[in-house]
C-alpha cells in the first residue's frame, strides 16, 4: 500500500477524531421537479472505473425510471478528503463507496444506515455472498455496509527470475524460513544488476496481521485494542534483520525511489506479498513477465492466516431521505448480473456468486479466481473492521519500519516508539 494512501487515511482519521464528521445531517439527494427521486452516489477510482460505473448507473436508471443518480468520483486520497469536507458541512452522498479501514470510524459515529430493514423487506438481497464476505459489513449487529468485491493476500513471484536463479517455484505450506532462503538464493544468483530476492515485507501491518493470525492471534482485540505484545513486534521486525544485513533485500533507498511503483513489476524484486487483485497492475506494467501466485509463507502449515477481505463496500448515509431507493441502488450494483457484466472485476472479484458467474473473465482474472479457489479451504473469518485511529497506526507502523531500514533506529527503540504512538492514536480515536 502506498505511503500517500496511508497518509490520506491518517488525515481522515484525524478529522473523524476531531469531530469533523459529526453527522451526515443532510444528504444531497432529494426530489426533482419532474417527480423523480435524486440520489447522490460517490466512489473513488480512476477514469476507467468512472466510465464503467456510469454505464451501470445508466442501466439502473433505465430499470428504475423514477430514480436519477448523480455520480461523483475522485482518486482515493482526494475522495476521503472530499468526503470529510462534505459531511462536515452537512452534505454528503446518499450512497458512498466504503473502505474496510474506515468502516468502524463512520459506523461508530452513527453516520451509516442500518440496511437490515431493507434486507428484511426484500429490497436488498444479502444471501449470495462468497464464503467469508457476508459478515464484513456488520458492525454491532447492524448491516452498515455491503461488500462489492473481495480479495486476499498472495505471494507473487517472477517465474523468469526464479528459473534463472535455479530456484524452484514455491508451494503452499512453505515456511517463512523457506522464503528467506529463496530471497537470499535469488539475490546471490545475480540474475541481473538490479534484481533482488524481495522487499522487506515487515514494513506492512497487514502482513504482520497475517503472521499473527497464523499463530492464533490478531492485531486488534474485538474492542479495538492492540492484541499482541512488544515481544511479538520485536520478533516480527527482526525476522528480516539477517537479510537486511546481507543486503539481500531491495534497499530502503531504492524502495523510496521506486515508490509508489512496485519493485516486482519494475524488475527489481523477484517476489512480493500483496493483495491478489494487484496481479492486474503487475501484468499491466510488465506484460511480458509471467507472474506466479502462491499462498504466503506460514508459521503453521495447518493455518494460512488468510481471509477474504472486502476490497470495497457500499454504504448508505444514515440521513438519506430515500433509504429504500438507496438500498435499491446498492442491491443493483452488488447483485444484478447485467450490472456485474458492465463492472467486471474493476473493483476486485465480485462479492456475490451470481455476479461472479455473470462476468466474462480475462486471463488475469482467471488466474486470481483460480488462486482464491486454491486457498479457499484454508480461509478463516475476516477480522473485525479496524478501530478508529487504525489509519494513523498503519502509517506509523510503516514509518517506523522505514527508520529501521535506514538504520536511524534500532528494533528495540522502534518497538517502544510504535506502542507509544499506537496507544495515543487509539485513545484519540475512541474519544
Amino acid at each position: 500500500m502506498s505511503t500517500r494512501r496511508s497518509a490520506a487515511r491518517r488525515l481522515v482519521a484525524g478529522a473523524l477524531c476531531a469531530g469533523v464528521l459529526a453527522a451526515l445531517t443532510a444528504c444531497g439527494g432529494g426530489g426533482a421537479e419532474d417527480g423523480k427521486i435524486t440520489l447522490r452516489f460517490s466512489w473513488w477510482g480512476n477514469p476507467e472505473r468512472a466510465e464503467l460505473t456510469q454505464k451501470a448507473i445508466d442501466l439502473f436508471e433505465q430499470k428504475n425510471p423514477n430514480i436519477e443518480v448523480q455520480p461523483s468520483f475522485a482518486e482515493f486520497e482526494a475522495y476521503w478528503q472530499k468526503m470529510a469536507t462534505e459531511v462536515s458541512g452537512g452534505g454528503g452522498p446518499d450512497v458512498l463507496q466504503m473502505d474496510y479501514s474506515y468502516l468502524k470510524q463512520y459506523a461508530s459515529r452513527n453516520l451509516l444506515l442500518d440496511l437490515k430493514p431493507q434486507a428484511d423487506s426484500g429490497v436488498l438481497k444479502l444471501g449470495d455472498f462468497r464464503p467469508g464476505l457476508a459478515e464484513t459489513g456488520v458492525i454491532d449487529g447492524k448491516q452498515v455496509a455491503v461488500p462489492m468485491a473481495g480479495n486476499t493476500l498472495a505471494m507473487f513471484y517472477r517465474a523468469d527470475a526464479l528459473e534463472k536463479a535455479g530456484v524452484e517455484e514455491p508451494e503452499a505450506g512453505w515456511s517463512w524460513d523457506d522464503y528467506h532462503q529463496l530471497i537470499q538464493q535469488v539475490t546471490d544468483a545475480k540474475v541481473d544488476d538490479k534484481m533482488t530476492g524481495g522487499t522487506d515485507y515487515t514494513s506492512q501491518y497487514h502482513f504482520m496481521e497475517l503472521w499473527l493470525r497464523q499463530q492464533g492471534k490478531s492485531f486488534y482485540t474485538e474492542d479495538g485494542k492492540l492484541n499482541f505484545t512488544k515481544d511479538d513486534l520485536r520478533t516480527w521486525w527482526n525476522q528480516t534483520q539477517k537479510l537486511r544485513d546481507a543486503n539481500a533485500l531491495l534497499s530502503a533507498q531504492r524502495a523510496e525511489q521506486l515508490a509508489p511503483n512496485p519493485a516486482i513489476s519494475a524488475g527489481e524484486a523477484a517476489t512480493e506479498i500483496s493483495w491478489d487483485n494487484f496481479l492486474a497492475r503487475y501484468t499491466g506494467e510488465a506484460p511480458d513477465v509471467k507472474f506466479g501466485m502462491v499462498a504466503p509463507p506460514t508459521s503453521n502449515p495447518d493455518n494460512s492466516g488468510l481471509y477474504l477481505k472486502p476490497s470495497m463496500l457500499l454504504s448508505v448515509s444514515a440521513r438519506t431521505e430515500h433509504p429504500t431507493e438507496a438500498a435499491k441502488l446498492v442491491d443493483f450494483l452488488v447483485n444484478d448480473p447485467e450490472a456485474a457484466k458492465i463492472l467486471g472485476t474493476n473493483r476486485g472479484i465480485p462479492a456475490t456468486n451470481a455476479a461472479l458467474d455473470a462476468i466474462e473473465l480475462n486471463e488475469v482474472d482467471k488466474q486470481i479466481v483460480e488462486y482464491e479457489k486454491s486457498v479457499e479451504d484454508s480461509m478463516q473469518p475476516a477480522p473485525p473492521p479496524p478501530p478508529p485511529g487504525a489509519g494513523s497506526i498503519e502509517q506509523t507502523f510503516s514509518d517506523i519500519n522505514e527508520e529501521i531500514n535506514f538504520k536511524r533506529t534500532t528494533v528495540d527503540q522502534a518497538v517502544e516508539k510504535f506502542f507509544s504512538e499506537a496507544e495515543q492514536a487509539l485513545k484519540a480515536g475512541a474519544s
